[in-house]
C-alpha cells in the first residue's frame, strides 16, 4: 500500500507542475494563429562553376586570321591549346589542356558545347570539337569553367572542365561583310557574311561562308595541305510569348595530318615530322607518305 500511495502522490505532483506549461503553450499557439503578419524568408541561388573565365571582343584580334575558334581560349589562364600549325589545320594533332585534364586523339576529359548544346564527343577518335561547327567571326564569346563543380553542364564528356562556345546573334540592320587573308605556305582564306536585318517585324537572320587552304608548313615537295569549306546560318524570331532560335552549320574538311614528335626528336630535326614527301612504291616507306595521313570529315 505504501508503494501505491507513493506512485499516486508522484503523479499528482507531476500533473500540478505541467498544468502551467500546457496553459502557456496553448496561449503561445493562439498568439501565432492570431498573428496577422508573418515574416517570410526566401533563399535564391544559381549554379556557379569555380574559377570561371570568359573571352572578350579583343580575343579575336590576338589569333591568326586563318586560325580557328579554338585559338580564342588559348590566352585564358590555365588553358593551353596545341595545334599542328598556326592555322589549326590538323585536328589529329590538336590538344586542349585545362589544369591537367585534356582533349586529344583518344581522351575527352573536358566538355565542349556550342550555345550550351552538346556536340557529341570531343576527342579525335569519333568526336568533333567546336571548330567543326563555328567560325571565329560568328562567335560572341567562350565560357570556360575550370572545374567539375558545375554538374548541370550539358556535356557528354567527363567533366574535368567545360568550354561553351556562344555564337553571336544576327544584326538588326541589313548588311554584308567580306574578308580575305593570305600567308606563308600558300595559306589563304575567304569569309563572307550577310545579315538580313529585320524580317516580318519579328525575325533576324544571317548566313556565312568561309573557304580556307594551307599547305603543311613542315617538309617539302608533295607534302599535303588542309582544305576547309564551312557554312553557317542562324535566325532569331521574337514573338509575343515565345523566342525561337535556329542554327545550322556545315563543315567539309580535308586535312593532311602532322605526325607527333617528341621533344628530343624535334631537337634533332625541327623541320621533319617523320612523314615522307614522295611516293616511292615501297610499302615500308610509303606508309609514312604525308598525303596518305589524312582526315576527311563532314559535320552538319
Amino acid at each position: 500500500m505504501r508503494h501505491f500511495r507513493l506512485k499516486a502522490t508522484t503523479l499528482a505532483i507531476a500533473g500540478i507542475l505541467s498544468a502551467p506549461l500546457l496553459a502557456q503553450q496553448s496561449n503561445s499557439n493562439e498568439n501565432i494563429s492570431n498573428e496577422s503578419d508573418i515574416e517570410v524568408l526566401s533563399v535564391v541561388g544559381k549554379r556557379v562553376s569555380y574559377a570561371n573565365n570568359s573571352t572578350d571582343s579583343n580575343s579575336k584580334q590576338l589569333q591568326p586570321a586563318i586560325g580557328n575558334v579554338l585559338d580564342l581560349v588559348d590566352a585564358l589562364p590555365g588553358v593551353n591549346v596545341g595545334q599542328g600549325d598556326a592555322f589549326g589545320g590538323d585536328d589529329y594533332t590538336t590538344t586542349i589542356s585545362l589544369r591537367g585534364f585534356v582533349i586529344d586523339r583518344a581522351d575527352q576529359q573536358l566538355g565542349i558545347t556550342v550555345d550550351g548544346v552538346p556536340n557529341g564527343g570531343s576527342a579525335y577518335a569519333g568526336g568533333s570539337k567546336a571548330n567543326r561547327y563555328l567560325d571565329s567571326e560568328n562567335t560572341q564569346y567562350v565560357e570556360v569553367g575550370q572545374g567539375s563543380a558545375d554538374i548541370a553542364s550539358a556535356s557528354l564528356d567527363a567533366l574535368g572542365g567545360t568550354l561553351n562556345f556562344v555564337s553571336n546573334n544576327p544584326l538588326a540592320d541589313k548588311g554584308a561583310k567580306a574578308a580575305y587573308s593570305s600567308g606563308s605556305n600558300n595559306a589563304r582564306r575567304y569569309f563572307a557574311r550577310f545579315d538580313t536585318g529585320l524580317l516580318f517585324d519579328h525575325t533576324t537572320a544571317y548566313f556565312s561562308l568561309s573557304d580556307s587552304f594551307a599547305n603543311r608548313w613542315i617538309g617539302s615537295g608533295s607534302n599535303g595541305a588542309t582544305e576547309r569549306l564551312h557554312a553557317e546560318a542562324k535566325s532569331i524570331t521574337e514573338l509575343d510569348k515565345v523566342r525561337i532560335t535556329a542554327r545550322l552549320s556545315y563543315d567539309d574538311a580535308n586535312e593532311d595530318n602532322y605526325d607527333y614528335r617528341s621533344l628530343e626528336q624535334f631537337r634533332q630535326n625541327p623541320h621533319w615530322d617523320g612523314l615522307t614527301s614522295a611516293w616511292t612504291g615501297d610499302p615500308d616507306i610509303d606508309q609514312n607518305f604525308a598525303e596518305a595521313w589524312s582526315t576527311l570529315r563532314e559535320n552538319t
